[in-house]
């Protein structure tokens, strides 16, 4: 019998399909196939943040005047990916929108803690993209912090954070 393994890139087009090539061995037979996440929220109490950010993520800052946006609208602040917890501080607006896609082979589990907007948590499967959308009113820009962990062995997750206000564009309120 013939096994044929995939090779995905992780592209955020959330058209449901990846990039692949396929590869052949003569092995035995192995698939699967699950698809989604699931999402589960909880609050949490406001406090400030600075605006830096910290800890054990790549990041690549997406500031001002950026043509990207999510389905929304929201433009893009940030993006890289994370392998282990971690901790972010971010000036934005009353909406930060994160976008993650697991790419890893295994599932992993991700809860992001904000001191704005409670606890959100996904459990995402391999290759999937799921969405994660903090939200608190009041005058822009304001201070946010974001908690990032895992449960999972394996973990290693693209991101990107898009916000309804970035660096560059007037402060409201």
């Amino acid at each position: 019998m013939k096994q044929i393994q995939k090779f995905y890139s992780a592209n955020f087009d959330n058209s449901g399909t990846d990039e692949d090539s396929d590869s052949s061995s003569s092995s035995t037979d192995n698939s699967s196939a699950n698809t989604g996440a699931s999402t589960s929220d909880d609050s949490s109490t406001n406090s400030n943040a600075s605006a830096d950010n910290t800890d054990s993520s790549t990041q690549n800052s997406q500031s001002g005047g950026t043509d990207n946006t999510d389905s929304e609208g929201f433009k893009l602040l940030d993006s890289g990916s994370w392998n282990n917890s971690t901790t972010l501080n971010y000036q934005g607006g009353q909406v930060m929108h994160f976008q993650v896609k697991n790419v890893n082979v295994l599932g992993t589990t991700l809860s992001i803690n904000s001191n704005l907007g409670g606890n959100k948590s996904l459990i995402i499967l391999p290759q999937q993209t799921g969405d994660i959308r903090f939200d608190c009113f009041g005058s822009e820009p304001m201070g946010w912090t974001f908690d990032v962990s895992t449960d999972s062995d394996a973990f290693i997750v693209a991101w990107q954070l898009f916000s309804s206000w970035i660096p560059g564009d007037p402060a409201n309120g």
